[in-house]
């Protein structure tokens, strides 16, 4: 056993494209704004799956700042009857490789960094040639929670069927009895069962607990108690994290005279770790040297040990047969030192945490799904007054429905099915008065977490080769992802912030539509970025040199198409050029700042080679040389000169941004500093003040590139 960090764990995990997290409450916020983009498991994942009782769900309903729910990644609640959701389980798979994680802890900032907690992480690999049980164990209960409740057509079991799908390597093989723990759980019958069948018949020497929350009553330690018939209980605990009722001790013991009952209270080994919470749980029973162990969710009470699924929570844990006295005694000892209390009744319980509790409701909704162009909603019980659907858009929408049937079937406005299309959205009943009748409740997108996963190379092996990074980002320009391709552009570390508003979003996707002429052939053929660039950028500027022999106006899109592709490919290589370079040491040494210096040149040149075919092809529509009428209030001069200016500004700014965090040692190492306009100077004024502005930006910054890379073109815009 070794002290990991659960973050560490995920943050340097390899990347995956699909991930499952089943969890009693779930930290959104911090998932949403750290974890997402930032946790290589989870970072390229095409299809993510969040699983969280149904109270945390409802917690969550209410938290109106979430961005990406049921959009980025599908959150979904479950009912355990009238109990709750307890598992803490994550599964990662690829095409190449598969994580498995379960233990203690919830996907909280709690549970993945604060807390004491116990995992375990299991690894599989398609080039080991092995099928570890215990991942086809996973899958399994995934299965069956889906098959037992959640909707049969529901966006989770299409989760599912991928996910089995694209890991055929390792769920259609046949599994393997490795040795590894059993993964169990109460769906079928209680843990404590499931336990005594692993130990087999007979006393035990000792039971071990280790755990912060018990019954109130001491239920399942008397069950312990009956089944075993243990000569000690030891009940390891933690002051100020426990629920041990301690007035209960002592009726206990008289209740069980043949058990001895030891109560030991742990502390840190490590005095920097007190204000972590105790909430790990091992249980474990010593024969002789053998021992049998189960960590994982379930603490010492009724609800976990003793019922199954509804009648208790819904549980899972790790059930190790064989394991040896002295592993047990180091894995405690390694968590602290046990100190047995002068006074049981002076231990400190954990202070009553608040309960959530949701407002009072009429109805309540089970379901909202977003099939486009329709919203099905599903609630109970049927409402017979007058009934409106509300939508947390902005502005609020609100539609009138016919009450007395579920599900309800609407025709949304455009307004709204375009705010779905970017983002979360939530939903609510109310009255013809605007009275809430139930909760809010995250709309299901049928599209959740739609990336193109059934056709895309692994993005893994697009940072190795530069043809699978074409393919992949042809395949997501063709769907029209936008958040899709910027998340894929960080994953390659290509910089992405200007990326992010919505008018240069949709014009980049059109732009990049243009990568569709790279054949794969080609794509298997180049070796590196640069050799992919000089494949690519001489076939499609002779595209748009025969637009410009031959302009028409019918021909403006493809031109424009064509042309946006080729400026944002020289973009996305100086962009990645610039961040290899700026991720070095502090010292760049002298022949990587003049590779730096000489590519730059060369890119920047390329660029600018465009201009001329772009006044050669507006100068044929506007005389007329071509077929159709130039409009001269057009503004596609605008559009493409604004473009330049602007990223011309960018690199002046990534150059300034460069040489404040690093020192070239190379002569000649100062470098420039463009003041350029604004986009919006450049958007806000009209055709000619445009032309104008933008010339002189150019013009500006074409002479401060030549002064940095030496050898650029001085040609002017036009």
């Amino acid at each position: 056993m070794e002290k990991v960090s659960l973050t560490e764990v995920l943050k340097k995990a390899p990347g995956y494209d699909h991930a499952v997290v089943c969890t009693y409450r779930f930290g959104a916020t911090i998932f949403e704004n750290a974890i997402l983009n930032d946790f290589r498991a989870f970072r390229g994942c095409a299809v993510i799956s969040v699983l969280t009782d149904v109270a945390d769900f409802a917690r969550l309903c209410d938290d109106a700042d979430l961005r990406y729910v049921n959009h980025r990644y599908l959150l979904q609640d479950v009912t355990v009857g009238s109990r709750v959701f307890h598992p803490k389980l994550m599964l990662f798979t690829s095409g190449s490789a598969a994580r498995l994680v379960v233990g203690s802890a919830n996907f909280t900032e709690s549970g993945l960094g604060e807390n004491a907690e116990l995992i375990q992480v299991f690894e599989a690999r398609k080039s080991d040639g092995r099928s570890p049980r215990i991942f086809h164990a996973a899958l399994d209960i995934l299965e069956a929670i889906a098959m037992r409740w959640l909707p049969a057509d529901g966006a989770f079991s299409g989760h599912l069927a991928t996910i089995r799908a694209n890991t055929d390597w390792l769920f259609q093989a046949v599994p393997e009895d490795d040795h590894s723990p059993a993964l169990v759980h109460n769906l079928d019958r209680p843990l404590l069962d499931s336990f005594e069948e692993a130990l087999g018949a007979g006393p035990v020497e000792e039971f071990i607990t280790l755990c912060p929350y018990f019954d109130a009553n001491l239920d399942a330690l008397s069950e312990i108690a009956r089944r075993f018939d243990p000569r000690v209980i030891r009940l390891i605990t933690r002051d100020r994290d426990t629920t041990l009722p301690v007035d209960r001790l002592a009726g206990w013991r008289s209740a069980h005279p043949n058990t001895e009952l030891k109560i030991q209270l742990l502390e840190y080994a490590n005095g920097e770790d007190a204000g972590r919470m105790l909430h790990a749980k091992f249980h474990a029973a010593r024969r002789g040297e053998v021992v049998v162990c189960m960590s994982g969710s379930p603490n010492c009470t009724a609800s976990a040990l003793l019922r199954k699924a509804g009648p208790g929570n819904f549980e899972t844990g790790l059930l190790v047969k064989d394991a040896r006295r002295r592993e047990v005694s180091a894995l405690i000892n390694a968590m602290g030192r046990l100190v047995v209390p002068a006074d049981e009744t002076r231990i400190i319980c954990a202070p009553q945490q608040p309960t959530w509790v949701s407002s009072p409701t009429y109805v309540a909704l089970s379901r909202v799904e977003w099939r486009e162009p329709y919203l099905v909603l599903d609630y109970s019980p049927l409402w017979n007054g007058p009934l409106r659907v509300a939508l947390s858009t902005e502005p609020p929408v609100s539609i009138s429905v016919a009450a007395n049937q579920s599900p309800l079937k609407i025709m949304l406005p455009e307004a709204a099915r375009e705010a779905l299309r970017k983002g979360a959205v939530r939903a609510r009943l109310v009255s013809e008065d605007g009275e809430p009748l139930s909760g809010w409740r995250w709309i299901e997108n049928a599209r959740t977490g739609d990336l193109p996963h059934r056709f895309r190379p692994n993005w893994e092996a697009s940072q190795r080769d530069p043809g699978k990074f074409y393919l992949v980002l042809k395949d997501l320009v063709d769907r029209g992802e936008i958040k899709a391709i910027i998340d894929f552009l960080q994953w390659m570390n290509i910089p992405t912030e200007g990326l992010h508003r919505n008018t240069r979003g949709r014009r980049y996707v059109e732009a990049m539509r243009g990568f569709s002429g790279i054949p794969p052939l080609l794509a298997r053929k180049v070796e590196t970025l640069r050799s992919a660039m000089d494949e690519f950028y001489p076939k499609h500027r002779r595209k748009l040199e025969s637009h410009a022999r031959t302009p028409n106006m019918d021909g403006i899109d493809n031109f424009v198409q064509i042309f946006e592709t080729l400026a944002m490919a020289l973009r996305c290589h100086w962009d990645h050029e610039l961040t290899n370079i700026s991720s070095a040491d502090s010292q760049i040494p002298a022949d990587a700042w003049a590779d730096f210096r000489q590519y730059a040149g060369i890119c920047v040149q390329r660029y600018f080679e465009l201009l001329p075919i772009l006044q050669r092809f507006v100068s044929g529509l506007r005389t007329g040389r071509g077929s159709g009428n130039y409009r001269p209030e057009s503004d596609l001069e605008e559009t493409l000169l604004g473009g330049h200016a602007m990223w011309l500004n960018d690199v002046a700014l990534g150059i300034q941004r460069l040489t404040t965090t690093a020192r070239v040692r190379t002569q000649g190492g100062q470098l420039l500093a463009l003041p350029f306009g604004t986009h919006d100077e450049l958007e806000l004024g009209n055709l000619r003040e445009a032309r104008s502005t933008a010339d002189r930006n150019i013009a500006s910054a074409l002479s401060g590139l030549s002064r940095f890379v030496g050898e650029v073109p001085t040609r002017r815009a036009i």
